[in-house]
């Protein structure tokens, strides 16, 4: 079966149980994320990949045009000037496998981000 190939691949990322490998990879001019046959949806960057400590839900930053936000399995969270995930304190944390923190500037005001993921409606975001 041949292997489909990128110009260029990071975030090399397993899942905490190692039975699951993602990954950033750039097919063309913009970024997308593997996980073995499942390719999501292309962005102008993404930041780095982070499995919640069950293993169950990967998590990532990305951009679209001047939007920044969060993708959790693959779904959309709300939109921000900018998701901070690089440099000092940026990166996701989960709390739980339910729920993860980030940091997000909106308005020129810095928020400490908290979701809790819920299979039925699948996001509830909110500020503190």
């Amino acid at each position: 079966e041949a292997q489909e190939r990128y110009p260029e691949v990071k975030h090399l990322t397993f899942s905490p149980d190692s039975q699951r490998l993602a990954y950033a990879a750039r097919p063309g001019s913009r970024w997308c994320v593997k996980e073995g046959d499942r390719e999501g949806k292309h962005y102008e960057a993404l930041g780095d990949l982070t499995f919640s400590p069950d293993s169950q839900q990967l998590a990532y930053g990305a951009k679209r045009g001047d939007d920044f936000f969060l993708v959790v399995d693959g779904n959309e969270h709300k939109r921000y000037d900018t998701v901070i995930l690089s440099g000092v304190g940026g990166r996701i944390c989960f709390d739980s496998p339910h729920s993860l923190r980030y940091m997000a500037i909106a308005e020129d005001s810095v928020y400490s981000v908290f979701e809790r993921i819920d299979q039925i409606t699948n996001v509830a975001p909110t500020q503190t």
